[in-house]
């Protein structure tokens, strides 16, 4: 008898479920954890918040470096359950 040392993904599951969260994220990503716009994301990063760009459109932000700004900067803390 085999036995498999990882489990198949099951048909239909998204495979963000099963992956541990990411430590970097995009603009979309940032808005989403804190329940902001878009737009209120780009502000943040022209008063400096902690952000990498990569080629001439793409930007990545550290999540852990970009929490310690927001709390440094605007005093504040996310509380609650992260979505994955």
């Amino acid at each position: 008898m085999k036995t498999q040392k990882n489990p198949e993904v099951a048909t239909g599951t998204k495979l963000a479920t099963i992956e541990t969260s990411s430590p970097v994220t995009n603009k979309l990503g940032f808005a989403r954890r804190w329940g902001i716009c878009l737009r209120s994301v780009d502000i943040l990063l022209s008063k400096g918040m902690p952000h990498c760009k990569v080629g001439s459109r793409m930007v990545r932000i550290n999540v852990e470096e970009a929490d310690k700004w927001m709390n440094i900067r605007f005093h504040t803390a996310r509380n609650g359950r992260v979505e994955q």
